[in-house]
């Protein structure tokens, strides 16, 4: 059975520590992280430092958030059920048709109106989120393999195999956010290779931040694939393009 490489960017070793080195659900596997306590570099910096230098030739790696529990053992599931030929993360997003009714006012006249089905976005899979004030379960519950647009950044996994088939390397125009959404998009674009849920019990000790960076990474994103609605977990791209022809 192989042992998956578990490549975390790391600026809390106290959270690496108590959800990675003391974790008995992934701690027997090669677990790999940048510490950017003094140096902060971007993740996708990190992760590409990892791609260049550490990158064995026909692993599974797992792409981790330091603030992300696995709570269930990997190495069974990923090695017997997944298929060299996917991306998979326990929790993405997609889209389906949804029944919206929209009104814009002028005053107090209509300006514009539409009534039915458009595409939205939709989250599979099921994470927990507890950002310290407030526990929630985020997603949907849905069966493993079921395909999505985009996997979350949190956590998302990939043979190294594919990696190398791509000559993929992570976009450093993006900082901290949306590279897996931009991983995803990329390898179903120029190489048909499609995204995945696969269902792993997991708390992410965080709820996300949607600062200025994120929104620069967003932008970024939305020009370099100018004919594609950006959908994540974060972004719903698909209605916002229904939005922008009104």
């Amino acid at each position: 059975m192989e042992i998956i490489d578990i490549v975390t960017v790391v600026n809390d070793i106290d959270k690496y520590t108590r959800y990675f080195l003391n974790n008995d659900n992934v701690n027997s596997n090669n677990l790999i992280y940048f510490d950017n306590t003094k140096d902060n570099h971007t993740i996708p910096k990190r992760l590409n430092s990892f791609i260049e230098n550490q990158m064995t030739e026909d692993n599974w790696i797992l792409f981790c958030h330091q603030d992300f529990y696995i709570q269930q053992t990997l190495s069974q599931k990923i090695n017997e059920q997944l298929d060299k030929n996917y991306i998979y993360g326990p929790v993405g997003a997609g889209t389906k048709k949804q029944f919206t009714f929209f009104m814009r006012l002028d005053g107090l006249k209509i300006a514009k109106f539409r009534i039915g089905l458009v595409e939205k976005q939709v989250i599979k899979g099921q994470v927990i989120e507890d950002n310290g004030s407030k526990i929630k379960i985020a997603g949907s519950k849905v069966k493993d393999h079921e395909e999505v647009n985009t996997l979350d950044c949190c956590c998302f996994i990939i043979h190294s195999s594919q990696i190398k088939k791509m000559n993929f390397k992570f976009d450093e125009n993006l900082d901290w956010h949306l590279y897996a959404e931009d991983l995803c998009m990329y390898a179903s674009e120029n190489y048909q290779i499609s995204s995945k849920i696969l269902n792993i019990k997991s708390t992410h000790f965080s709820s996300g931040n949607f600062n200025q960076g994120f929104q620069n990474s967003l932008n970024y994103l939305i020009s370099k694939y100018p004919s594609k609605a950006i959908v994540s977990t974060c972004y719903d791209g698909a209605y916002q393009r229904f939005l922008d022809k009104l």
